[in-house]
């Protein structure tokens, strides 16, 4: 049940100026079309930022042959914006050299309808009809006009930014992808295995960045499914330790989701470090681990990344910040130092005595919305 009421002013005391006369008598006209069941229509054409009328919408008030009988100070200046010079009572918008459709449409359908207007490259003026029913005969319309011009050149600004950043995650992909060739073609011609591993070493954290890039290069926001990169990096990692004799298997297990490009990156490189150096330690002759096992949760506030492996363990007395690698240190250096997050490195429990456990958690960043 719904219930509309109506309330007049007592009688003037002073006279109307000439816009309160047009406003009161479309006031009037539109409350005869509720009182009828004429008015809200049935249907309306909904069009992106011009759903509801609002103040500073210019004001044209037509009859039933299309001709403007009154045009709002606002209406005038969007249609002078557009280029409209000669005048505008008595007119049809095709006099105007306008495409009078909209109104057309609005008439033959007897609901709102939406068109818009341009004036080169730069103006964008919206206009919504309101056709006039009484008892169920056109009357007239009433138009709404609204200058989007400044919107409209955000829109594209915002194109523009979109697909410049695109542009650059592709074209840092494929450096990176040139280096990482490079650093393989120089491995291959390393005599020291221990020099050839540092240099493969390399190559997985220049090839786990260059996937981030390339996954935001696809994407038109600042986000990234990371559960989409896991699977490659994983695999990155298998391909490049592959030549071990009975590697462990690796499971994944859980999900985080989207998160910000900032994060990403880093984050990959985490990743790789860490399952690189559990397949490293649980696999022979390190020790005799089968599984390497990465689980992935999410939080409110936070993201989480364990990896554990069942080789043997870490030595006694380990310590992250005298002890750690290369590999390590890269870590420790992109979750504390660059995603303000913390790292603990722990054996396995008494329940399962072999292997290692370690933790990341770094702070989930907000990205913003798109102003628009």
């Amino acid at each position: 049940v719904a219930v509309l009421s109506r309330e007049a002013a007592p009688a003037p005391i002073r006279h109307e100026n000439p816009l309160e006369t047009i406003y009161r008598g479309l006031y009037s006209r539109f409350a005869r079309m509720i009182a009828e069941g004429a008015f809200p229509y049935e249907r309306m054409e909904r069009v992106g930022e011009f759903r509801e009328p609002r103040v500073g919408d210019g004001v044209l008030v037509l009859d039933r042959e299309g001709r403007i009988s009154y045009a709002s100070p606002n209406a005038r200046s969007a249609l002078h914006r557009l280029g409209v010079t000669r005048p505008v009572p008595g007119s049809r918008l095709s006099d105007l050299g306008l495409d009078d459709t909209v109104i057309r449409r609005s008439f033959w359908r007897r609901r709102s309808t939406v068109a818009e207007f341009t004036a080169g490259s730069m103006i964008v003026v919206v206009l919504r009809a309101y056709p006039m029913v009484a008892e169920d005969r056109i009357t007239g319309a009433v138009a709404m006009l609204r200058d989007v011009s400044e919107l409209r050149h955000h829109d594209r600004l915002l194109l523009s930014k979109d697909a410049t950043i695109r542009e650059i995650h592709h074209r840092v992909k494929n450096n990176l992808q040139t280096v990482s060739s490079l650093l393989q073609l120089q491995a291959r011609r390393l005599g020291s295995a221990e020099a050839k591993a540092a240099v493969e070493s390399s190559v997985r954290r220049v090839s786990s960045i260059a996937m981030v890039h390339e996954h935001l290069a696809l994407d038109t926001t600042s986000e990234l499914d990371f559960d989409e990169v896991v699977g490659p990096l994983v695999r990155l990692v298998e391909d490049g330790l592959a030549p071990v004799e009975r590697p462990p298997k690796i499971q994944v297990e859980g999900a985080v989701g989207e998160i910000d490009g900032e994060t990403a990156m880093p984050l990959a490189v985490v990743l790789v470090e860490l399952v690189q150096n559990a397949f490293q330690h649980a696999a022979p002759p390190a020790g005799a681990g089968e599984l390497v096992e990465v689980r992935l949760a999410r939080t409110a506030s936070t993201l989480t990344m364990r990896i554990a492996d069942d080789g043997p363990g870490v030595p006694e007395g380990f310590s992250l910040d005298r002890d750690a690698g290369l590999g390590l240190t890269i870590v420790r250096t992109f979750v504390v130092h660059d995603l303000g997050g913390s790292i603990t490195i722990k054996a396995a429990s008494a329940d399962a005595p072999r292997g290692t456990v370690i933790e990341v958690t770094v702070p989930r960043r907000s990205v913003p919305s798109p102003v628009g």
